[in-house]
């Protein structure tokens, strides 16, 4: 999801007018959202694999299918994508379980007060770890080059860079105790 693209959510719910529900509550906050319902297995991991969805928002408890064997299979097909619990009633052994099993959070449908904050609360985290990954990711391929660099300099290259560093360091420890 960019600035101009439209938040893409999977609803997997059974109940077509708590789907609804939902769709309203996210609708309030992203007018241009694009929704994909499924109440199977099936239809959810199709929805997961073609829809592409920014966020999954899950019923716990389908006739045929858990919430959280999609949160399972959301871990293993699509991680980086949040998932939050929204449900009808869940105790709170299972609302921490889902939470440990990487469910950004739970709601129940009682408060749906509480879906927008959670949606925008998922995404501002998995929008972090991607720019935190993406950082990684620039200072492995730059370590990478320094090295590179290093393995093509001779004994008396890496000699005169070893004391220039030391110099470095020692200077640096000077100016960070004044």
């Amino acid at each position: 999801m960019t600035a101009v693209d439209p938040l893409r959510v999977l609803i997997l719910e059974d109940q077509l007018p708590d789907a609804d529900l939902v769709r309203h509550e996210v609708l309030r906050a992203w007018p241009a959202a694009v929704f994909h319902r499924a109440d199977t297995r099936d239809a959810f991991m199709a929805g997961l694999l073609e829809f592409r969805p920014d966020i999954i928002l899950s019923d716990h408890s389908l006739p045929l299918y858990t919430g959280s064997e999609a949160l399972a299979l959301t871990q293993s097909l699509s991680p980086e994508t949040p998932f939050i619990m929204v449900t009808g009633s869940l105790d709170e052994e299972t609302a921490v379980e889902c939470i440990k099993s990487g469910a950004a959070d739970y709601v129940l449908k009682a408060n749906l007060l509480r879906l927008v904050p959670a949606v925008r609360r998922a995404l501002e985290l998995a929008r972090a770890r991607r720019a935190a990954e993406a950082e990684q990711s620039r200072l492995r391929a730059e370590a990478e080059r320094y090295r590179q660099l290093i393995d093509r300099m001779d004994d008396a290259e890496r000699l005169r860079l070893e004391e220039l560093l030391q110099v470095r360091l020692a200077y640096g420890d000077a100016s960070e105790a004044r």
